[in-house]
């Protein structure tokens, strides 16, 4: 089945990562998966973390995110997330760095319990997508 394009863009505060058109794309809300396909109703929701898949046609362009939002209005979804890792960026070697800095965070307050859950759970989205 062939979608109807729409465009999408996925910004940082350091950079436009992506900008083009998408026929369906997939994100992580804070409350779960979002699938968003051409002319999907309007919405504004926060991101949380994990992959984020954008596809074009037969091909995909994957990041993992962390936190931001995205807004869908008048078919165009943008996308401004606190971070976002290309896929290609992420190895196993990457990974593990990751986990390590991530293990090495404390848990006395809740603030400290809360970003180290944070960090782990952007870990084990590096981890999903590196056995897919």
């Amino acid at each position: 089945m062939a979608f109807t394009p729409f465009k999408a863009a996925v910004a940082t505060p350091d950079a436009l990562v992506f900008d083009g058109e998408v026929t369906m794309v997939i994100l992580p809300a804070h409350d779960g998966g979002l699938g968003v396909l051409n002319r999907h109703a309007s919405f504004v929701t926060r991101l949380g973390v994990g992959l984020l898949k954008l596809d074009m046609g037969m091909e995909s362009t994957r990041f993992i995110v962390n936190g931001g939002y995205a807004q869908m209005r008048d078919n165009v979804l943008n996308i401004v997330a606190e971070e976002a890792l290309p896929e290609k960026q992420i190895t196993a070697e990457f990974v593990d760095r990751e986990r390590a800095k991530a293990e090495t965070l404390g848990q006395d307050t809740p603030d400290m319990a809360v970003r180290r859950r944070l960090a782990l759970d952007r870990v084990a989205a590096m981890d999903m997508l590196l056995e897919a």
